[in-house]
């Protein structure tokens, strides 16, 4: 089955006054709370300030949740189930990212889009690999999963960011059939401003190996932790219970069970500037 794609544009104009040596790139963080009562199930959307487009978002407990990309660009929703016998708390982290243009560039647009591969079927017991990509000129900045009807029992057992893209592996863990449908959000590179002025992103990706049930990575200085991947090794019994970008460089990541893992963070430069 072919991929579908969702293009969001944002304009931003001008700041008055702006100073040429300000920081260009501007990422912002949003995140929310909230009660689940047993049994029930509740949607979260999250959305970007101001003139903020959505690059990915995260739930901080990953089983059964459903973590979407809008067609909003600045906007990302979650859902989540309560099957436990108590009321459950809940929250998801969205990242942002905002240019401050100076008031000599002219206006600009941000430009992001979602790809995803609807109603993936997964066998009972068995797992199946998916590798979504950006249009060419786009980076991939996040991803998500929305289980449906099959809830807990689709488990992420990788989701690594690649070259434009990134690469899945679903794992059914229930009795009988169930379909997800994964989703990546791409940026569009380089932006070029109506003054002839052109401002492009850059991302790096650090990865890491790591054993026991909790991991905690970093960026550089100078970087912004966007998006947080995972890669489980298939011969052991982890399980990815979060996996979640922390602070402004940060990610933390939670497992259970027993085995290795490789985890990885997309990192955003904080220090682009319009040429």
């Amino acid at each position: 089955m072919r991929s579908a794609g969702v293009i969001g544009i944002l304009m931003l104009a001008a700041v008055p006054g702006s100073a040429a040596a300000a920081p260009v790139v501007d990422p912002v963080s949003v995140s929310r709370f909230v009660t689940v009562a047993a049994g029930d199930t509740r949607t979260v959307s999250l959305t970007c300030p101001d003139t903020a487009v959505a690059l990915h978002a995260a739930a901080t407990s990953e089983p059964g949740t459903d973590s979407i990309p809008s067609s909003n660009p600045q906007r990302w929703t979650f859902r989540f189930a309560n099957d436990s016998d108590g009321p459950r708390r809940a929250g998801g982290v969205l990242r942002c990212v905002r240019l401050r243009v100076p008031a000599d560039v002219g206006d600009v647009a941000l430009v992001v889009g979602t790809v995803r591969r609807p109603d993936v079927f997964v066998v009972a017991g068995a797992t199946r690999e998916v590798t979504l990509t950006c249009e060419r000129g786009m980076v991939a900045t996040g991803w998500g999963l929305e289980r449906g009807d099959a809830g807990r029992a689709i488990a992420v057992a990788a989701a690594s960011p690649i070259r434009r893209g990134f690469s899945f592996v679903l794992e059914n863990t229930g009795n009988v059939g169930g379909s997800a449908t994964p989703r990546i959000r791409c940026l569009e590179r380089r932006e070029q401003a109506t003054g002839g002025k052109t401002h492009s992103f850059r991302t790096r990706l650090a990865t890491f190996e790591d054993d026991g049930n909790v991991a905690r990575h970093s960026c550089r200085r100078r970087e912004y932790s966007v998006a947080t991947g995972v890669s489980l090794d298939p011969a052991g019994d982890l399980a990815l219970d979060r996996a979640t970008p922390r602070r402004e460089r940060g990610g933390l990541w939670r497992f259970s069970g027993d085995g290795s893992a490789t985890t990885s963070l997309i990192c955003l430069a904080r220090n682009t500037r319009f040429r």
